[in-house]
């Protein structure tokens, strides 16, 4: 299946090709022709990790990252940066990737969405809540309660975004999080 979308990120047409099909591509001239898009190559992802270190300074702490491919960024990150995980997951790991939100249209509009979740307070689209982490909220909480008021902020209202949980131990929601 190949997804479309207009230049706005509203879905257009949903089309079932294999990987093998090829499309002709009126820009590219002559006989030249590109492949159409598979779902795999659509894939943009903005995922929170949580570190499992033995130490206590690192314990609990909170990633938030943009992928493509989940598996392959959770080993980089559980491999270290020599491998292509972020320097702030070097050597305060290993790590669990808990939870994952996905549907962008486009590389640019998840990476604005990962900034945007990584600072909350310096976010035009998040200047009206006040943010600040509780003395009695866990970091995680606190990550989470920032990504549900933005799902219920434009832009991102209006995309079909997913919230995916990938651990069955965090499955339950934390009462602190007033859900709109």
């Amino acid at each position: 299946m190949c997804f479309f979308f207009d230049k706005l990120g509203l879905f257009i047409q949903e089309v079932a090709i294999s990987d093998t099909e090829v499309v002709e591509n009126s820009e590219i001239r002559g006989t030249e022709k590109a492949r159409k898009p598979s779902v795999a190559d659509e894939f943009f992802g903005v995922y929170c990790l949580i570190s499992r270190s033995p130490r206590l300074c690192y314990k609990n702490r909170c990633y938030i990252g943009y992928t493509v491919d989940p598996n392959r960024r959770l080993r980089q990150h559980n491999a270290g940066r020599q491998y292509g995980g972020a320097w702030k997951t070097d050597s305060r790991g290993p790590w669990d990737m808990v939870c994952i939100i996905y549907g962008f249209p486009n590389s640019v509009s998840a990476l604005r969405f990962e900034w945007a979740w990584q600072h909350p307070e310096k976010s035009r689209r998040l200047q009206v809540i006040k943010f600040r982490k509780s003395p009695q909220e866990t970091p995680f909480s606190f990550r989470l309660r920032i990504a549900c008021h933005m799902l219920n902020v434009e832009p991102w209202r209006r995309l079909a975004l997913t919230f995916r949980w990938l651990r069955p131990v965090m499955l339950l929601f934390p009462s602190s999080i007033v859900v709109l």
